[in-house]
């Protein structure tokens, strides 16, 4: 009789011992099966965060860490080109035949002239004779862009211009 109960005892062990296997089985290839869904999902995060990323120029980067616009200038450098004719503003005679006013009236009397008379757009070998006695420098970015440079005591002390 033991070895009767002995074979029934054995078979249920077996089986036990196949199902405990199985479900270990599973469980590792569930495992397995989460890593690889977890790296999946790190690797698409980190190239959605490195897409992401504000995309600035090379050029732009160097320009604001080089840039000295963060130092106060003793004097701004004005730069003027000739106005396109269609934004000219011009007057014309004769399109009013008469004028009339009513008692008492008063007369303002305008006068204008040109702007050439107000300015003189000097060359480069102009402005440097006007300063042939100051220590002066022009110094050039291009064929249209110049700086004229000069001790910041100059400015301040002001100086003769022949």
């Amino acid at each position: 009789m033991d070895e009767i109960l002995a074979d029934a005892a054995s078979g249920d062990f077996a089986e036990s011992v196949l199902r405990q296997m199985l479900r270990q089985a599973r469980r590792r290839q569930r495992v397995r099966q989460l890593r690889q869904v977890l790296l999946v999902a790190a690797v698409l995060s980190a190239l959605h965060l490195w897409l992401r990323q504000p995309q600035t120029p090379k050029l732009a980067r160097t320009a604001k860490e080089v840039s000295p616009a963060a130092e106060p200038r003793a004097f701004d450098l004005v730069m003027t080109q000739p106005l396109q004719a269609d934004m000219i503003v011009n007057t014309q005679t004769g399109l009013v035949a008469i004028v009339t006013a009513t008692w008492p009236s008063t007369l303002a009397l305008v006068s204008t002239r040109s702007a050439d008379q107000l300015f003189r757009e000097l060359d480069d070998d102009q402005m440097l004779a006007l300063l042939k006695d100051q220590p002066v420098a022009l110094v050039r970015y291009g064929p249209h862009e110049a700086t004229l440079v000069m001790p910041e005591k100059l400015l301040h002390e002001g100086f003769q211009v022949e």
